[in-house]
């Protein structure tokens, strides 16, 4: 197929890249790409360009694809559609600030966009821009979404009584609703977000009340749900059995790494350490460009435990690093002096 592609006229040379594309011959598609881009008879370059890009974020080359992005914004700077793929890349590769641009470019043209004010929403929490991000989602146009969000910026600041306090209220607005589908959907987001407020108050009632009305109403049986409150239960220390169900149960659905992320825990909480060391390598080997803090926090924590300073080191650099949703970064650093210290 390859070596006849030097004959192909452009829409026969198209059709046979979405065909590589969808077999995953991913050496030939870039090969192909590249000779085409070079012939001067092709003239739907953007096209080649945005198949190279969608093609390299698929594979987690995020700032292989941010550059194609780029290039296509520069070629046609008032595209909306380049600058949104330009962002999203730049934010799944970590880059927030970059996506960050992109995000305020596209709400100058669509002040409406929910969707793209979330994303910036979440780019300046993670850049530790918490004012900006509450005066972004007061102009959330959907009340539950707005709400919901609140109580994630008060997460962020480590307000927890005043995410407690808006939390009771969301849930008591949400359990009064008609039951229907939305019902379900919005009671799903409100218990995660109690869990994660159990997980950073270290509050065991919380997390086993949670974790008991959700397992009632069938929640746990969504495999994103099982491993929420699996992970919540491992790190707090409680209902390991439970835990590991849930984990496990998420695990035969997807390898993705924060579901191994979340078994490495629950095994070091068990002391499977050579189990916990497995799953936390798997979860690292998986995040490619896209760094989480937290699990370099993670994989330090299982290091030194095996007694392998040195690698811990390293991870609790890493997780400074690359700032993540959950991460105590006062707790990082007090475990990184340490060890640098020799204790």
């Amino acid at each position: 197929l390859l070596a006849e592609a030097d004959e192909l006229k452009e829409n026969s040379a198209l059709q046979r890249l979405t065909v590589f594309r969808n077999l995953g011959c991913d050496t030939e598609f870039e090969t192909l790409v590249a000779r085409l881009i070079k012939r001067p008879d092709i003239v739907r370059k953007a096209d080649l360009y945005t198949l190279l890009a969608e093609q390299r974020q698929r594979a987690g080359r995020f700032q292989d694809a941010c550059e194609l992005w780029k290039k296509l914004c520069w070629l046609f700077p008032l595209e909306r559609e380049y600058r949104l793929n330009l962002g999203y890349a730049a934010f799944l590769g970590g880059d927030y600030e970059l996506a960050a641009e992109q995000f305020e470019w596209i709400l100058l043209l669509l002040p409406k966009n929910d969707g793209t004010r979330q994303m910036l929403i979440h780019c300046c929490l993670t850049l530790g821009q918490y004012d900006k991000a509450a005066r972004l989602n007061r102009k959330i146009q959907d009340e539950f979404n707005r709400k919901c969000t609140s109580i994630e910026i008060a997460l962020w600041r480590k307000s927890l009584s005043k995410a407690r306090e808006l939390l009771t209220e969301l849930e008591d607005e949400a359990v009064a609703a008609p039951v229907n589908e939305v019902f379900f959907q919005r009671l799903e987001r409100v218990y995660n977000l109690w869990m994660a407020l159990a997980e950073l108050q270290h509050d065991t009632g919380l997390a086993i009340r949670i974790c008991s009305e959700m397992e009632t109403m069938g929640l746990l049986d969504v495999p994103r749900n099982a491993n929420n409150i699996g992970y919540t239960l491992a790190i707090l220390d409680i209902e390991l059995d439970k835990a590991e169900k849930l984990i496990r149960l998420a695990l035969a659905e997807d390898r993705e790494f924060d579901v191994l992320d979340s078994m490495a825990m629950l095994c070091l909480r068990r002391g499977r350490y050579r189990e916990a060391v497995d799953y936390i390598e798997e979860a690292l080997a998986l995040q490619t460009e896209r760094k989480d803090g937290v699990i370099y926090e993670h994989a330090g924590d299982i290091y030194l435990a095996v007694g392998k300073p040195d690698l811990a080191t390293e991870c609790y650099r890493l997780a400074l690093q690359y700032v993540s949703y959950g991460l105590d970064t006062d707790g990082v650093k007090a475990k990184l002096q340490a060890l640098e210290a020799g204790n």
